[in-house]
This record gives C-alpha cells, structure tokens and sequence, in this order.
C-alpha cells in the first residue's frame, strides 16, 4: 500500500476529545509524537521504555504508559497501532483507487473519440476529502459508521465512577482493569464493546464467588474458567460470623459471641 505523507487534522474534535483534555501538557506531547510516528510507520513499539525513547525529548516510561493505551494491539505483540489512522490510511487509498479509475475511464473515452471528457478528481491540500476525518473521532460523514460507537477504554476515575455505581469493590475493581488492560480489552479473542456491561458482569461473578455458588449455574463464580479469589478481608469477616454464630447457638452466650466477633475466643 502507498504511504500517504500526511493526514487531515481537525483541532475542534482534537480539541473537544475527553481522553485529550485528562492529559497533562507533557503527555500530550507524548501522545501527538507518537501518533505522528504510528502514522509514518504504520506502528509503536508496546513496550514503554521503547516507546518513551521513541518520542525522546526526555519522555520518561511514566508519561509512556499513560498513553499507550490510546493505542490498540496489533498482530504483532510487540507493536502497537492506532484503529483511526489505520481507518483514514484506508479511506485514503479507496480514494486513490477511485481516481484512478476514473481517469482510466476517461482515457477510454477518449480514445473512443467522445468530446465529453470527466478527469478524475484531484484533491489538493485546502480540499478536504469526503472520507477524510481526524483519526480520534469516529467518521460523521460514513452511513455505515452512523450510530456505532467505536470503543474505547475506561480512563481511571470513569471506572471507580462506575465501580461505586454498580457496587463493585475498589479491590475487584483494581483486579478488572488489571485482567483486561493485559489482554487489550478482549472478550473470547473478541474486542470489547462495553468495559460498563463487563464490569457489571465482573461484579455478579465476584457476588456468586462470595456468596456461594449457585447450583444451576455451572460457570457462577468463575472469570474465564478461573474462579475468582476471595479477598482475605471479606474471608476473615466471613469465618469470624461463622464462629460467632457457632458460639451463639451452642453457649446462648452473647458475651462469648461479641469476642468471635472481634476475633478472641473465650478461654
């Protein structure tokens, strides 16, 4: 495929991008050089000291890491990709294609002897393309992009934001980011749609696990076809009622009940 030296950029939906805005200045910075090299290279390396000495200008492997994530993984594991500059890479050269083909048939025309003639078309730098589209935001000129939302990974306070929503645990939710940020937001070797659904659907694993297993369900409790580990807290908290209620039903002590409870044991 031809590299294009260049693609179109829109400040006002570079600008009015959220992800860009909860960026600082410096990795910002970051984030642009190494969107302009993916764009020129076709990919970043993954690793973040690698990538860190990619942007250079003494970008540290802290300001990589937090802007990695604005890519997505490519065949190659050790390389990263952008899905919107792979998109416009591929619009711009349909358009090629299309021009081509249209000065191919003008050529036949003529050679046929019609005295109407059609060149192909031929942008230029001040004629925006009708495919053309900065590679952040999805395309609102496509028929087929309209209404699908492209997906895109929970920053951290939108997943505590949720997390408290749907009641889930600052621990498992740790956990969630942990397991899907390692396997690039996959679920079944398929590209997340909503991280929201499947950190609700995380939250109702981690209940069954710790509540009990349900018995008509054959996968209740388990991540993948792991099963999910029970915090040490909420296990501690759990024996301590057992054996409190054991002391209870056995002694009709309340004394002896208050002290399982805050973990003694009557002599």
């Amino acid at each position: 495929m031809m590299k294009s030296p260049a693609f179109q950029w829109y400040p006002t939906d570079y600008l009015g991008s959220q992800r860009v805005q909860m960026m600082t200045l410096e990795e910002e910075g970051a984030y642009c050089r190494l969107l302009w090299s993916c764009w020129q290279h076709g990919s970043i390396p993954s690793d973040p000291e690698l990538a860190a000495r990619l942007v250079g200008k003494g970008c540290s492997t802290t300001v990589a890491r937090v802007v990695l994530p604005m890519f997505t993984p490519s065949e190659d594991p050790a390389r990263l990709i952008h899905d919107r500059l792979e998109l416009e890479r591929q619009k711009q050269a349909d358009w090629r294609e299309k021009s081509a083909a249209g000065g191919r048939k003008s050529a036949e025309m003529r050679k046929g002897g019609s005295t109407v003639v059609q060149p192909p078309y031929q942008p230029n730098g001040n004629t925006p393309t009708p495919s053309s589209v900065f590679p952040l935001l999805p395309s609102a000129s496509s028929p087929a992009e309209k209404g699908k939302k492209r997906f895109a990974p929970p920053l951290e306070e939108e997943s505590k934001l949720q997390a408290a929503k749907c009641g889930l645990p600052e621990v498992e939710r740790q956990k969630f980011m942990a397991h899907y940020e390692s396997n690039g937001w996959l679920v079944s070797g398929r590209k997340m749609v909503s991280w929201q659904s499947a950190m609700t659907k995380w939250k109702l694993n981690w209940e069954t696990n710790r509540y009990g297993t349900n018995s008509n369900n054959r996968n209740a409790g388990l991540i993948g076809n792991k099963p999910l580990e029970e915090p040490r807290a909420v296990r501690i908290l759990r024996e301590r009622a057992l054996a409190a209620q054991k002391l209870a039903e056995s002694a009709q002590n309340p004394v002896a009940t208050q002290m399982a409870i805050n973990g003694n044991h009557p002599s």
